[in-house]
């Protein structure tokens, strides 16, 4: 869950979601605000409802000391429950934006077209987490520690893509260049 409002010594002086991320909040409570439409539309202002999550941050977690809040619908469970199946949907949400910096633009409709190039970004990325799993990773006596530092996925992307331009012959040019790659952005 965002926060928003004012926060304030007591649960009664803030406003907004921001109660909810007051120290020592743990358990489950509801959330009710108004929606309005974003852009026209009608008028009509329609009430809605969430169950709010609030999870014991892990030890050495963050600087913040609140609790870790989550809105949820159709959710029940104990907190730390919540709070595990949200690191999983993290991971999800993370491979889905590293598959974006390996996914090449079109403007194709055809579906076949366009699903190869997910398959060949999302293969990139499995190629990225192995090549730091296998390769990159420092060996310690607790295990292996990643170094994402050592390549990062946009710079192993464009890499490969200047070998590509190599090899088929294509100047490097308006559509095949990325400054913010070469400058290290």
């Amino acid at each position: 869950m965002i926060k928003r409002g004012k926060s304030g010594r007591t649960q009664t002086d803030c406003t907004g979601t921001a109660g909810f991320f007051r120290p020592r909040r743990r358990g489950w409570s509801s959330y009710t605000w108004t929606a309005r439409p974003r852009r026209g539309g009608r008028k009509a202002i329609a009430p809605v409802t969430v169950a709010v999550c609030m999870a014991a941050r892990p030890k050495g977690r963050g600087k913040n000391k609140g609790p870790l809040v989550y809105a949820c619908h159709q959710v029940c469970g104990a907190p730390e429950e919540v709070r595990q199946w949200y690191r999983k949907r993290f991971r999800i949400e993370t491979s889905y934006r590293q598959l974006a910096e390996g996914l090449a633009a079109t403007c194709s409709k055809n579906r076949v077209y366009r699903f190869l190039l997910v398959a060949i970004a999302l293969m990139l990325r499995n190629l990225w987490v192995w090549l730091h799993w296998i390769m990159l990773a420092d060996k310690t006596a607790q295990g292996r520690r990643l170094r994402l530092d050592k390549l990062p996925l946009r710079q192993m992307t464009y890499w490969l893509m200047q070998a590509l331009n190599q090899d088929l012959g294509i100047k490097l040019g308006v559509l095949t260049s990325y400054p913010q790659l070469v400058n290290g952005e």
